[in-house]
């Protein structure tokens, strides 16, 4: 418990020193919802009958899902609870034994209760975790008892994230890999000469891969209410697209504040060393618009 309390802790501690200096009124605002949470959360909870609409985001991992759920969560009426079954929460003892000892379906449901008076509760999930190998990784026996649980209407809104570059994708998974870094507040912080290799084997394996987990997501959600976002079109329209998304929500319209940062701001070709090598290697291929930037 106390490691994750240390995590916690220290990635708060990060956003909230980033976000004083870039922007005052937004770490303001946040700061008062904190408290709101902590002082009239239980007094709203009872007071409040409806149940909050319950959303998922679905996606691959280095999407832009944290960009988007904190973009969401600068809203006064939503709230996002992350990953309930992130690695780095499985890896905290305390939270395991509490998985293992509800069982998935029930911790689920803990994770996503009102925590004041929020018109939308929403969480994340990758693909990878809905996978049996992460269910056997963790020793989790009925994380297969998650998805009928969430197509039976418990989650009526789906948020299927994706990201149309699938190279800048893979690229994102690398610069993550070798830093350590997976939220970015400070601009300060970014990482600006990494440089990578990639062989055709692991980049055709990954975008095959993810266009699989694309296709079943989208079929297995198909009787939901189901949104598509792409992430390229969020950064680059973020107001409109998030208005957007808060009208699928049925939330009232408020101005979103960007949270978190872009890792890569560089040319795809300035990072992967063999650009031009894989362009050849992928001409005339399915995958050949990948190298089009």
């Amino acid at each position: 418990m106390n490691d994750h309390k240390a995590y916690e802790r220290s990635v708060n501690k990060a956003y909230a020193a980033d976000q004083i200096v870039r922007d005052f009124p937004n770490w303001l605002r946040d700061t008062a919802k904190y408290l709101s949470y902590q002082w009239l959360g239980p007094v709203t909870r009872r007071v409040i009958i409806a149940p909050p609409t319950r959303f998922l985001v679905i996606c691959h991992s280095r999407t832009g899902s944290n960009f988007l759920l904190w973009l969401l969560g600068s809203h006064p009426l939503i709230l996002h609870v992350g990953e309930p079954f992130g690695a780095y929460n499985l890896e905290c003892e305390w939270i395991r034994r509490r998985v293992l000892q509800f069982g998935a379906v029930p911790y689920l449901e803990e994770q996503l209760l009102r925590k004041g008076h929020e018109a939308a509760v929403g969480f994340k999930f990758l693909y990878q975790q809905l996978e049996a190998s992460f269910a056997e990784q963790w020793s989790i026996s009925d994380m297969s008892e998650l998805i009928p649980f969430m197509c039976t209407g418990y989650v009526p809104k789906v948020i299927h994230l994706k990201r149309r570059d699938r190279l800048a994708n893979l690229v994102s998974h690398r610069i993550a890999e070798i830093t350590k870094t997976y939220v970015l507040f400070n601009p300060n912080k970014r990482s600006n000469h990494i440089e990578i290799t990639l062989t055709p084997e692991e980049c055709e394996a990954d975008f095959a891969q993810v266009a699989a987990w694309e296709q079943r997501y989208d079929g297995l959600f198909a009787q939901h209410a189901l949104l598509p976002v792409y992430y390229e079109d969020l950064h680059a329209d973020t107001q409109n697209q998030g208005q957007h998304i808060l009208d699928f929500l049925e939330v009232k319209q408020h101005r979103l504040q960007e949270q978190t940062l872009k890792q890569n701001v560089r040319p795809i070709r300035e990072v992967v060393t063999n650009y031009e090598a894989l362009k050849q290697h992928f001409a005339g291929t399915i995958w050949a618009s990948v190298f089009d930037a």
